[in-house]
């Protein structure tokens, strides 16, 4: 996908957002942001959720700006 993306639209800039962001940037020279925030266990069921409504705000933050949001199947 990532080949043919690049022989299409040379000019295109590309932004994965994974879990393994440093792995997808050495594999495919493309820039990479995490999907989830580093986070240390405890806090409770409160803060679990309260990371994950972090985690969603920070994805929405990071994709506003872009044009095109492309979800391959996994």
């Amino acid at each position: 996908m990532l080949l043919f993306l690049r022989q299409s639209y040379p000019d295109a800039e590309f932004v994965c957002i994974c879990t393994e962001p440093d792995i997808v940037q050495k594999m495919y020279g493309i820039n990479a942001l995490p999907l989830f925030a580093p986070r240390e266990d405890g806090g409770g069921k409160l803060a679990k959720i309260l990371s994950r409504i972090a985690d969603h705000t920070g994805i929405f933050r990071n994709i506003r700006n872009m044009d095109v949001l492309l979800v391959p199947g996994t």
